[in-house]
């Protein structure tokens, strides 16, 4: 029922490694809960890592280090991967990775498999080939 509200913005444990991270050198604590907020949005709505860079430029933002943006990069993508997404009719990017994967994988057979030599499974004292291996 969350998610029926347009402005509602889930804040898992992800999108707060995140928020934390962008305090350390935002110009402040509302910018960085703006950037934020605004950062999930556009994970929700066609992600990219440039209308994330865009949300940074916007408020001019800019990184004192490298190793700021190698870490900002795996946090963005990880909240990326785990906001629940409209058009997947709510599921998350890994959730469907998932399930793709399990369609792919083709289906198990069973251990007791019946070999064409074999007495056939029908009792019927034949073997397998001649008698409900036919075809």
């Amino acid at each position: 029922m969350r998610y029926a509200d347009d402005d509602y913005i889930e804040k898992n444990v992800d999108y707060k490694k995140l928020e934390s991270h962008i305090k350390t050198f935002a110009k402040d604590e509302e910018m960085a809960e703006g950037l934020c907020e605004d950062i999930q949005l556009s994970c929700e709505d066609n992600f990219s890592m440039e209308s994330v860079a865009y949300e940074f430029e916007r408020r001019d933002i800019e990184f004192e280090s490298e190793a700021q943006v190698k870490r900002l990069i795996p946090l963005v993508i990880n909240l990326a991967n785990i906001t629940r997404i409209w058009e997947n009719n709510g599921y998350t990017p890994n959730e469907m990775s998932s399930m793709e994967k399990e369609m792919r994988n083709p289906l198990k057979r069973g251990e007791n498999k019946v070999g064409r030599n074999s007495p056939c499974h029908c009792g019927s004292g034949f073997k397998y080939k001649k008698c409900c291996g036919k075809n």
